[in-house]
């Protein structure tokens, strides 16, 4: 998960998605996206460009957060680079286990995607198959390259969402 993409990206979309249930028959165990707009120095813009389920959309509407269940994922996050303010350098998307209840390998065919504006797949991962472990992950990001925006897998591990925000310097 380090590659970068090989194209320039406008819009993307990242998606998290499982097979049913989770292990155990367990209704209330939930994977989430959350997303962050970071300056360049990989700090949080504002507390406001903090896109999750409690807070659904940044700012100047570049970040939407969908909780709603497509055809293909249980959510998603579309990030619409053209909309984002200067200051924002980089978007990184992370994948967390909901109250930090239950591993990744819980999931059966626990995934995460993303996509280009025209539903034209970038990468997928499974989490289910190699990250089963882990609890909180940052997928991967789209980052300024001069003029244009790019993909690039990420990979990183987080003990929760709260530590992943804090990370990035969100107030929690």
């Amino acid at each position: 998960m380090n590659a970068d993409a090989p194209s320039t990206v406008g819009s993307v979309t990242f998606g998290i998605g499982w097979d049913g249930v989770a292990a155990g028959g367990r209704p209330d165990l939930d994977l989430d996206l959350s997303a962050y707009a970071l300056d360049g120095a990989g700090r949080i813009v504002s507390d406001a460009h903090f896109v999750f389920f409690n807070n659904a959309m940044s700012p100047e509407r570049a970040i939407v957060h969908v909780g709603l269940p497509s055809a293909q994922f249980q959510e998603t996050i579309a990030v619409h680079t053209g909309q984002l303010p200067p200051a924002v350098q980089r978007v990184v998307v992370g994948v967390t286990a909901y109250n930090g209840e239950g591993n990744f390998g819980r999931f059966s065919g626990g995934h995460v995607a993303v996509s280009d504006a025209n539903g034209g797949p970038l990468a997928r991962y499974d989490l289910y198959l190699h990250m089963a472990g882990a609890l909180a992950v940052a997928y991967g990001e789209v980052y300024r390259d001069g003029a244009v925006w790019r993909f690039r897998a990420l990979g990183d591990r987080f003990d929760s969402l709260g530590a992943m925000a804090a990370a990035y310097g969100v107030n929690v």
